[in-house]
């Protein structure tokens, strides 16, 4: 195979200029392009998160979105590269690139306001259509028709640009890690979408120097173009499904492996951008011979991260510590490297290089499409991760589908499976709970050492049999609710050893109850001793009383006669979890005529009047995401302008990865507001109780405001952040990491 980096064949023909100019050219305007198109996902998708809560399905979407566009783009790049002369494609796309420019610079397109019910999938999808459809198109369509403009140029390696694909990953990985480190800790999105214009038309300068370069190089370069015939060895529709299939694997992998670190971590350009990263830093080695590992090491390294990764993912650990936010990029990285190398091994001649971008683009849309819209309908969890994972054992280096073969090589393994099925099929009959995790990797291993499973059709049908007997195990066995909607997954259950029902999501809970004894005392982070506990208790004669974040209603309980309780509410699910008596009774039995205001607490709130509330608690975090938009200084004027004077806010900010309070404190010094921070530990009587440990904010107009509280001891001073104040603009949520 060629090398891809430092190409040696040349094909004779003259350069309008020096060869290392041309190339130099054509990288810089391919990188260029790449930078462009992949700032502006994580550079769009932060000015379109305030809208939806912070949802990490909001990224899920986008990336949806993106992918369907890049095929789109793709497929007009490879009717207009076979259809049309180099000068046809040069004036057509030079034609689209100007008129996709009027839509600049890029903002949220006027009069999209969020939905307040139902899944917000095509909402979001339609606004990014209406916000930056037309120049994403455009950019998406320069990568391959740059390569065939090379092709028409007489540079070297003409037949085989290739190269080109790997300047431009390298470019997108430019762009992805330059966003979180560089612009976003410095530029405002206002000043990051005029940057961005900027870059859009400098790019169309390079798009016309590249395009004069093709026409020119060659002397008979339009006439190649148009009368070339058609090469006989045209890719088989056999063909077609494996390369868009090896694409569609790490695209799901990648999304699936983002949603669950956005989910714990938070959603923020720092997380998407590392994640697509590393998928696209993979495409680099992958179409490189000098950088691509050995077929041996990639195999020696992927199929035991991935047998791992399953173990760990079928064995239900959910908590994401450092090491296992570490094997999570590893294992991404490894199994994209792996499929994107055996899509390199099978790339086609020049004259197809159109269609296989075309078939690859297909694949990642495909990825887009199935973990944003088919997963969230058929399954109540994250299982895409594992199945998605167990396919991925067929990518091995090297592997070649033969369809009798395979089969054949499956049988043994399939009669193996068989037996491990049925028993655990008579496990369960006798109501034993079999843990399905610990059989992969013994296995696996055991397998292994007798070299059952060096065929990838084995060690796949192995790990796939094994996800779907997990996945059968759980639901026959597991007594936990799961529910699934736009934002995140849900999961009610009973600790029958304390007697008592929980509400998560993510890893965090969300709310508690008793089911026996004193079932409508509040429990965990709103139990009595709590900080929220005692703010609530505090002002129990405030009649006017905003809760943003519903949970299982736990707060409920603490309404009285004629207090007048509103409650916000983004995700409908939620609502009707709390409202389920079958599940949690607080909203039944304390609140049952209180109305829950369906959408975004920012933008509902503000239909309220000045003074409206007496007392604003805001708990809306979902896991430990943090929801910035909702802590900015706009919010907050906001929700002082909502504030009695005489009236408190209290901010839960518990958090197992950021520290809130300084740049929250920052934010409330600016508009005017007092602010004190009690960190509770329960003492061991109190745990036993109910009460979790918690971290809360409680802000007011004066010192005065907080009554009682004031000079409460357990309440101290908040030191503000020495970083920039966070706006609608600007926030630098890396500073907050702890």
């Amino acid at each position: 195979m060629t090398d891809l980096t430092n190409p040696s064949e040349t094909t004779g023909r003259a350069l309008p200029l020096g060869e290392s100019t041309v190339k130099a050219a054509f990288i810089l305007t391919i990188c260029l392009s790449a930078l462009l198109l992949f700032l502006i996902q994580p550079m769009f998708s932060k000015m379109a998160l305030p809208l939806l809560g912070g949802a990490p399905n909001v990224w899920t979407t986008a990336m949806l979105f993106f992918q369907t566009i890049l095929l789109a783009g793709y497929a007009y790049a490879h009717w207009l590269g076979t259809r049309a002369s180099i000068n046809t494609q040069i004036i057509v796309h030079l034609s689209v690139t100007l008129l996709a420019s009027f839509s600049l610079p890029i903002a949220i397109a006027a009069g999209w306001s969020p939905p307040t019910t139902g899944d917000a999938t095509m909402w979001l999808l339609g606004l990014f259509a209406a916000s930056l459809g037309a120049p994403f198109f455009a950019l998406a369509a320069n990568a391959p028709l740059l390569q065939k403009w090379y092709a028409a140029s007489g540079g070297k390696n003409a037949d085989d640009p290739y190269f080109l694909y790997a300047a431009s990953n390298i470019g997108s990985f430019g762009a992805l890690m330059a966003y979180p480190f560089l612009l976003e800790p410095m530029f405002g999105a206002n000043a990051q979408s005029q940057a961005w214009t900027y870059g859009y038309f400098a790019l169309a300068i390079g798009l016309i120097g590249c395009g004069w370069i093709a026409t020119r190089g060659a002397e008979n370069a339009e006439q190649r173009a148009v009368e070339t015939p058609e090469p006989s060895a045209k890719p088989t529709h056999r063909e077609l499904a494996i390369w868009i299939a090896l694409a569609f694997l790490p695209s799901s992998l990648m999304l699936s492996i983002t949603a669950k670190i956005s989910t714990d971590v938070g959603s923020f350009p720092l997380i998407w951008t590392v994640t697509l990263a590393l998928y696209l830093l993979s495409y680099v080695f992958a179409f490189s011979d000098r950088l691509r590992p050995s077929a041996r090491v990639m195999r020696m390294v992927n199929v035991p991260l991935v047998i791992l990764s399953l173990a760990i993912a079928l064995g239900h650990a959910d908590a994401l510590g450092n090491i296992m936010l570490g094997i999570l990029c590893v294992l991404l990285f490894s199994v994209a490297l792996t499929c994107h190398a055996a899509l390199a091994d099978r790339r086609p001649p020049e004259a197809h290089l159109t269609r296989f971008y075309l078939a690859m683009s297909v694949g990642g849309a495909l990825g887009g499409l199935f973990n944003s819209v088919v997963a969230p309908l058929i399954f109540n969890d994250v299982y895409e991760y594992p199945i998605v994972l167990a396919l991925a054992l067929l990518a091995a280096p090297g592997a070649k589908f033969a369809l009798r073969e395979d089969v054949k090589a499956a049988l043994p393994v399939a009669a193996l499976i068989a037996a491990l099925v049925g028993l655990v099929a008579a496990l369960i009959a006798f109501e034993v709970a079999p843990d399905i995790a610990i059989f992969l990797p013994i296995l696996w291993f055991v397998g292994f050492a007798f070299g059952w499973f060096k065929h990838p059709i084995r060690q796949a049908v192995l790990a796939v049999t094994l996800v779907a007997a997990s996945l059968g195990a759980q639901i026959f066995t597991d007594d936990q609710i799961k529910e699934r909607s736009f934002f995140g997954v849900y999961k009610v259950w009973t600790q029958d050893d304390q007697a008592i029902r929980r509400l998560a999501h993510g890893t965090t809970v969300h709310g508690s109850q008793r089911l026996s004894g004193d079932v409508l005392k509040p429990l965990s982070y709103y139990h009595l001793k709590t900080p929220l506990g005692q703010i609530t208790e505090a002002r129990a004669k405030d009649h006017r009383v905003a809760v943003v974040g519903l949970g299982a209603g736990s707060l409920a309980c603490y309404h009285r006669g004629s207090v007048d309780w509103t409650f916000y509410e983004i995700d409908p699910l939620v609502d009707r979890i709390a409202r389920n008596p079958d599940m949690f009774t607080f909203m039944s039995e304390c609140a049952d005529d209180t109305p829950t205001v369906l959408g975004d607490a920012r933008l509902r709130m503000t239909e309220k009047d000045a003074g409206a509330f007496d007392l604003i608690i805001l708990d809306a975090f979902s896991s430990d995401a943090v929801p910035v938009h909702l802590l900015t200084v706009e919010a907050m004027r906001m929700y002082r302008e909502k504030l009695a004077d005489g009236g408190v806010m209290a901010i839960h900010i518990s958090n197992r990865y950021f520290d809130l309070a300084p740049p929250i404190a920052k934010v409330a010094a600016t508009v005017g507001m007092q602010i004190k921070l009690q960190k509770f530990q329960p003492t061991a009587e109190e745990f036993t109780d109910g009460a979790f440990p918690s971290h809360v904010l409680m802000l007011a107009k004066s010192h005065a405001a907080f009554g009682a509280l004031a000079e409460d001891t357990r309440w101290g001073p908040v030191s503000p952040s020495d970083d920039s104040v966070w706006t609608d603009d600007y926030a630098n949520v890396l500073a907050a990491l702890k």
